[in-house]
């Protein structure tokens, strides 16, 4: 498995996301990481939660760097705030991120702006996907209808 199957191509990036964890699991964690870099810096924000999981699942020593670095990337998205008939992908991105952060040794109190803003999307698909994912961390927040920053 090689990052140049990565490219700017929409059909290989979908291809590429569907392999990200397998590719974690198999690989060598610093061959891993390397390739999955590339991925999700060719990657749009959007769908690219799998990316971030499978480099959480690296437990590579700039994991946790790189996921920082991309949830201020999709933050700066204005279509993060878009509704969906069914889920804003940039916004399951911002969640997923959020939780690896966390299983990476982030603290929550850390993410709580975030995931406060994120409990009141929008879109409700997006408000079950984070009840799913981060209610878990922030007990208080479930179901707030809070307003984003």
């Amino acid at each position: 498995w090689s990052s140049d199957v990565c490219s700017s191509d929409l059909g290989s990036i979908e291809n590429c996301t569907s392999i990200a964890l397998s590719a974690a699991a198999k690989l060598p964690p610093e061959e891993a990481f390397t390739e999955l870099l590339r991925c999700l810096q060719v990657a749009t924000p959007g769908p690219a939660a799998n990316f971030s999981q499978a480099i959480a699942f690296t437990r590579h020593p700039q994991a946790e760097a790189t996921l920082r670095w991309f949830l201020r990337q999709i933050w700066s998205q204005p279509r993060l705030w878009e509704n969906d008939p069914f889920n804003n992908w940039l916004a399951v991105d911002a969640v997923t991120c959020i939780e690896h952060l966390i299983t990476l040794g982030g603290s929550p109190a850390e993410f709580e702006g975030e995931a406060r803003a994120l409990a009141a999307h929008p879109c409700a698909g997006n408000r079950e996907s984070w009840q799913t994912i981060l209610a878990k961390y922030y007990p208080t927040a479930a179901g707030n209808k809070t307003s984003r920053p």
